[in-house]
């Protein structure tokens, strides 16, 4: 059976909801044929301090969005 890896962040923008509605898309288009799986990259697989970021988005993005928009540009 073939296997899909959605790989998500939890950072509250509805990559979840999106994550969803993929694995539900593949339910209902391949029934039965597919396993899918998610994993959160930055909880799972990140080390420390990366591994926070998910948690720290929200109120970074709130009260220190230099911070964000520096970490956003190099990330380019």
């Amino acid at each position: 059976m073939p296997c899909a890896l959605i790989l998500m962040a939890e950072t509250g923008g509805g990559h979840r909801s999106a994550s969803i509605a993929l694995k539900e898309a593949f339910e209902v288009l391949y029934p039965g044929e597919w396993d899918v799986h998610f994993i959160e990259i930055f909880a799972q697989i990140l080390p420390f301090p990366l591994n926070r970021a998910g948690s720290i988005y929200r109120p970074m993005v709130a009260y220190t969005p230099f911070i964000w928009s520096t970490l956003w540009r190099m990330g380019e």
